[in-house]
């Protein structure tokens, strides 16, 4: 049986198909990573609090394991992990927790970041807070609460939301900070007494062309590359048609076969 062969015009697609795909998984991985430069804690509202490497103490026994503390390992880099043009988000390290009942607690902290963006030097600074709370873990016939246990909640935030920095011709602004706890990302953290955990700290950075890329009237003349999902849309259209062209072709050939 003769294999029906592929018109001219319907190779060219199908080359077109393949090579917008190549270009399209480099385009979603386009923005540069984030490279924290370094770390440190300050402004510890306890006390007793001291710094010893990347983890901040506090409490008063001589003992570092019956004191509480805050560790923090930055990822550097540290990848984009949202494919949209429109908002960047990065994985910048490891947030691990002591919560010692006897060390008492820490209601806040800084922690401050330096970082280089697309070769700019960048810093912020977030602040973790700690509120504690009780709950009622045990209740008597009459429903009365006989038995108590404490945690905090722990928050971050960041005094640098909406701060701005250019990157080639996108600007750059911090917009969100979260604790990256599975299943969903969260401002708060649980932290039980006696207990130990870890999270992530996710960044997000919206991102918009400079006002340089645009004209007096406002519209860009260089838009941004559209959303990856666009161009899906836009490579299934051309694989589909490249389909129908050569399926016609083969339905023609075997038509003129028979005859």
């Amino acid at each position: 049986m003769n294999v029906p062969k592929l018109l001219p015009f319907t190779k060219h697609l199908l080359i077109l198909f393949a090579t917008s795909i190549i270009i399209l998984s480099s385009m979603a991985y386009a923005t540069p990573s984030l490279n924290i430069t370094g770390t440190s804690w300050s402004n510890p509202s306890e006390h007793s609090a001291y710094q010893s490497g990347s983890t901040e103490y506090w409490g008063s026994s001589k003992k570092v394991s019956k004191n509480s503390s805050y560790d923090f390992v930055a990822n550097s880099p540290a990848e984009n992990t949202n494919t949209s043009v429109s908002t960047a988000t990065f994985d910048i390290g490891k947030f691990t927790y002591n919560n010692n009942s006897s060390a008492g607690r820490m209601d806040s902290i800084d922690l401050n970041i330096t970082a280089n963006i697309g070769g700019n030097d960048v810093s912020f600074v977030l602040t973790i807070n700690a509120d504690e709370l009780t709950e009622c873990t045990k209740y008597n016939p009459h429903n009365k609460c006989i038995g108590q246990s404490s945690y905090d909640n722990l928050t971050i935030s960041s005094s640098n939301l909406d701060n701005e920095f250019t990157v080639g011709d996108n600007i750059y602004t911090l917009s969100k900070v979260v604790f990256d706890t599975n299943p969903n990302p969260f401002k708060v953290l649980n932290s039980n007494q006696n207990t130990s955990g870890i999270s992530h700290i996710l960044v997000s950075f919206s991102v918009a062309p400079t006002t340089l890329n645009q004209n007096p009237s406002g519209s860009n003349p260089n838009p941004t590359v559209p959303e990856p999902t666009s161009w899906m849309i836009m490579l299934q259209g051309l694989g589909l048609l490249s389909f129908v062209m050569f399926r016609r072709r083969s339905q023609t050939e075997l038509t003129i076969m028979t005859v």
